[in-house]
């Protein structure tokens, strides 16, 4: 049975721009490259249609089988499409909110679709379009929005408590994408690189669109898988946020991208990166980075040692959550008693979390 170390091998092989054209294409020849794990590992990371476009420009895609290049070619067309209505709906707000002098940059997959740093728009697949506004314009840029056909999401009383990367979640009423405008950019710890008067300082205009520089832009790739998706503290790599890295380093000095791995999350990315992608070089003096390199590898070899990591790590995470919360219900009476109030909810996620266990 294949590790997940070899799939992710595989699929590096496939979307890393610096892979051998003639080693791929051997190994997609032999009977036993094995598409059935493939696709759903690459189905989890959200690169299907990017699996697609560098199959068709390392002119291999007739090494498939028939019916699984139908599959991808499929998939590739709808997030064509679905990509092309996004940057539509990207230029309309990026429109109102000049028109409106609200300070603000695009994030995430808005911001590298308007970038144009692929070679085909279908290569990324986009959830929401992620905005950072000024902290003083926060509530201009939302009501603009509601007035302009969107509406926010209910949300859980955590809202009043604890304060959030972005604000409700706008849902549109005849569009496609929804829209978060976001306070700051990543979630419960304070990084200076990331701080939001900074971003909208070094931002600049392509194609009409407001984004951050490339250098804020990798380092919000980075961070925001290694921080808000807890890659760091799971210890695992996320394969869409590398090839953005990937992309984003190549228009940075490599003196900078060094220069980043003085930062823990950051050095921690690039290590893991650096197993699959040559790309990925590292600074001397490797250190404690090196040995959580060696779990990782261990992990990605060992589907038993995975999963065992993973729970233990999930009971700690939400022992901690409980923990903070328990707290803030002793101390805080008003938390008490929105606690009390929506106890039947809570209880049920709890439940829930407790049996995943």
């Amino acid at each position: 049975m294949a590790s997940l170390h070899s799939i992710f091998q595989d699929i590096a092989d496939i979307i890393s721009n610096d892979s051998d054209r003639e080693s791929l294409k051997l190994k997609l020849e032999n009977d036993a490259f094995d598409w059935e794990k493939i696709v759903p590992v690459a189905s989890s990371h959200l690169i299907i249609p990017l699996i697609y476009c560098k199959l068709k420009e390392k002119e291999v895609l007739h090494l498939l089988p028939e019916d699984l290049k139908s599959y991808l070619e499929e998939i590739t067309r709808q997030n064509r499409e679905r990509n092309n209505t996004i940057l539509d709906e990207v230029q309309e707000i990026s429109i109102l909110f000049n028109k409106n002098k609200v300070d603000h940059v695009f994030l995430k997959g808005a911001a590298m679709l308007a970038s144009g740093i692929y070679k085909d728009i279908a290569e990324r697949m986009v959830g929401d379009i992620d905005i950072l506004v000024h902290p003083d314009q926060l509530s201009k840029a939302q009501n603009l929005l509601i007035i302009h056909g969107y509406f926010e999401v209910e949300t859980t009383f955590g809202f009043n408590f604890f304060v959030n990367k972005h604000l409700a979640r706008l849902i549109p009423d005849k569009k496609l994408a929804a829209v978060e405008i976001h306070r700051k950019l990543v979630q419960g710890i304070g990084i200076l690189d990331l701080e939001p008067i900074k971003i909208l300082s070094q931002k600049q205009e392509v194609n009409s669109v407001l984004i951050p520089s490339y250098k804020d832009l990798l380092v919000h790739a980075v961070l925001n898988f290694e921080v808000n998706d807890h890659g760091h503290y799971y210890n695992y790599l996320g394969l869409r946020n590398t090839y953005d890295s990937i992309l984003l380093m190549e228009r940075i000095s490599k003196a900078y991208i060094l220069n980043l791995q003085s930062k823990k999350h950051i050095r921690s990315f690039f290590e893991k990166a650096e197993v699959y992608f040559s790309v990925f070089e590292i600074n001397s003096g490797r250190g404690v980075f090196q040995y959580r390199k060696k779990i990782f590898v261990l992990k990605q070899k060992s589907k038993l040692m995975s999963v065992a990591s993973y729970k233990l790590l999930n009971i700690f995470q939400f022992g901690a959550l409980i923990s903070d919360r328990l707290f803030l219900y002793i101390k805080n009476p008003t938390y008490r008693k929105a606690v009390l109030k929506d106890r039947k909810r809570i209880l049920k996620l709890i439940t829930g979390k407790i049996e995943s266990f």
